[in-house]
């Protein structure tokens, strides 16, 4: 059964990029920032659920020269969570993510 504390993910977003030509693609942090946003329209709850997050959480990219893309996610999406995380990099760096942050809403 249930409990009330149980984490829920409550929206998805995810993004392919298959850009011919470097310049018509976007960096990791705009990416990142559009994937927030669709989740965020996929909840239902639109922009309310990015403005109500205490935490944003990455997982750790190759190619970008930021040391918290969590927190320039959330510069990006002017929202000001307590929080930020980044895991290190790896394949199954978003799983462990998503299990911690289960773990630690519980």
């Amino acid at each position: 059964m249930p409990r009330p504390q149980d984490p829920v993910l409550i929206g998805v977003g995810q993004s392919i990029q298959r850009a011919e030509r470097l310049e018509d693609s976007i960096g990791p942090l705009e990416m990142m920032t559009a994937i927030a946003q669709q989740a965020a329209e996929d909840s239902g709850a639109g922009r309310a659920v990015l403005e109500a997050a205490d935490t944003v959480a990455t997982v750790g990219l190759i190619g970008t020269r930021s040391k918290n893309p969590a927190h320039g996610v959330a510069l990006e999406l002017d929202i000001h969570p307590r929080r930020f995380v980044t895991t290190r990099v790896g394949g199954e760096m978003p799983l462990v993510l998503i299990n911690d942050l289960a773990e630690r809403i519980a």
